[in-house]
C-alpha cells in the first residue's frame, strides 16, 4: 500500500484498473493481483493506492536475502515425478510402482496373484490396486480395494 495517499472513489470499472501488478517482498516476483477496494454498505467502493512496482520500497528494517540457501545438513529437495509413457497395462504397473516409490514409500512390490479388481502393488502401510483400463471405476472395485486392504492387515 502507498502510505498517506488518500483513497479514490471508484465510479467506472475497468480491467487494467482493477488489476495492479505488485512486487513480492519475500521473492521479489512481480504479479499480477486484484486492486485492493473497500466496500460500504451505502454503495459507495473506494480504491485503495498501491506504490507502482517501479517505485522500489523503502527499507523498514533489516533487509534478508530473497533466496536462504538450505544448511548444508539438510537433506536435497526430491526432483519432480517423471512419469513414463504407458502403452501397456505392464507400462501401467511399473509408472503406479515408480510414482508410489517417488512419494516415498519403500519396498513397493507387485502381489503375484491378480485380484478382480486389478493389480496389486503393496508396501508398508499401502495397499494399491492397478487398472489398466480406461473405464470409470465402479463401486464394487472400490469395495473390494477394501477388503483386501483390510485382508492385508
Amino acid at each position: 500500500l502507498l502510505p498517506g495517499a488518500p483513497p479514490v472513489p471508484v465510479t467506472r470499472r475497468t480491467w487494467d484498473e482493477d488489476w495492479v501488478t505488485v512486487r513480492c517482498t519475500a521473492c521479489d516476483r512481480r504479479d499480477q493481483w486484484p486492486q485492493p477496494e473497500l466496500c460500504c454498505p451505502c454503495g459507495a467502493l473506494l480504491r485503495i493506492p498501491v506504490r507502482p512496482v517501479d517505485e522500489p520500497a523503502p527499507p523498514a528494517g533489516p533487509v534478508t536475502p530473497a533466496h536462504i540457501p538450505l544448511p548444508r545438513t539438510a537433506a536435497h529437495p526430491r526432483p519432480s515425478f517423471r512419469p513414463r509413457t504407458i502403452r501397456t497395462g505392464h507400462d501401467a504397473v511399473s509408472a503406479a510402482a515408480l510414482y508410489l516409490t517417488w512419494l516415498g514409500y519403500r519396498e513397493v512390490a507387485r502381489v503375484r496373484a491378480r485380484t478382480a479388481g486389478g493389480i496389486d502393488l503393496r508396501a508398508t502401510g499401502l495397499v494399491a490396486q492397478i487398472d489398466a483400463t480406461t473405464r470409470p471405476v465402479e463401486l464394487r472395485a472400490v469395495e473390494c480395494l477394501w477388503l483386501n486392504a483390510l485382508g492385508a492387515s
